[in-house]
């Protein structure tokens, strides 16, 4: 073993504690669901990566590692996908099945092509372990135009809901994630595959540089309270939003809420009025 075998696995442990915290705080929201996909599809990847660079791993057990850590990179823009769908408010689309059909079919067969060896070469020696090499084969270009064409549409959507924003607070979580798709999904096909195609191997994985992304998701849930949203939530912020003044009384006269307009007109604070 040696450093990066550590990192990576720390790097894994990171994204298991980030899954288990975003279905904590909403199990059964859509988003939070999604999101625990995508840092699940990450803990995979960083796993396999932890296990292959290991200088005392055999070329037999690195191919069986790559089979399943193949699983996380290659569905995880199934994941993306559909989290920004839902994020940017298109909530039909991402639960439609004309888009999980295909993309789905497209990532299973990929994932075939792989276990048939059509996709990676296992495996290049490296000073730190062992490692895949891509093959010039017609199925990588369909992953490449599967993988890109997954980030581009998710940072084209992020974009065009950016500048349509109104609200302070939603452009600023459409600027953090859209900043962070950016940079990190650049950066991790940089790393991940363009320098792979060079024969240039470094331990340094994507799954480290989307950890930025990651953070930047768990980040706007604590700081805007995104993916919290419950029932109640959502009508107390869309009475606070209301333009009028709203004044919400119980069957005996008990004051239940009131929203900043009322607050505005009377003078007074929420307590004096109860």
């Amino acid at each position: 073993m040696n450093i990066w075998t550590y990192l990576h696995f720390g790097v894994f442990l990171v994204y298991v504690i980030l899954l288990i915290y975003t279905v904590a705080k909403n199990p059964r929201a859509f988003l939070n669901i999604m999101a625990a996909m995508l840092f699940a599809c990450f803990a995979v990847w960083s796993l396999g990566n932890a296990m292959l660079y290991n200088t005392n791993i055999t070329v037999e057990q690195a191919k069986t590692i790559l089979d399943w850590e193949s699983v996380g990179w290659i569905f995880f823009p199934v994941f993306l996908l559909a989290f920004v769908l839902e994020f940017t408010g298109c909530g039909r689309a991402a639960r439609s099945p004309y888009l999980w059909i295909p993309l789905l079919c497209t990532a299973f067969l990929i994932q075939i092509m792989l276990w048939q060896g059509r996709i990676l070469n296992c495996c290049a020696e490296v000073e730190h372990g062992l490692t895949s090499e891509w093959l010039d084969s017609v199925w990588l270009y369909i992953y490449y135009i599967y993988n890109m064409g997954a980030v581009i549409a998710a940072i084209v959507l992020l974009a065009y809901e950016r500048n349509r924003e109104k609200d302070h607070n939603r452009k600023r979580l459409f600027e953090i994630h859209l900043i962070t798709v950016v940079i990190c999904f650049v950066f991790a096909s940089a790393l991940s595959i363009v320098l792979k195609e060079m024969k240039i191997y470094v331990p340094f994985e994507g799954t480290i540089i989307l950890l930025v992304f990651a953070f930047g998701i768990v980040y706007s849930m604590s700081k805007y309270e995104f993916m919290l949203i419950t029932p109640s939530r959502a009508a107390e912020r869309l009475i606070n939003t209301m333009k009028d003044g709203f004044m919400l009384l119980g069957r005996d006269g008990h004051l239940i809420t009131v929203n900043k307009e009322i607050l505005d007109i009377f003078k007074c604070a929420e307590e004096e009025m109860a």
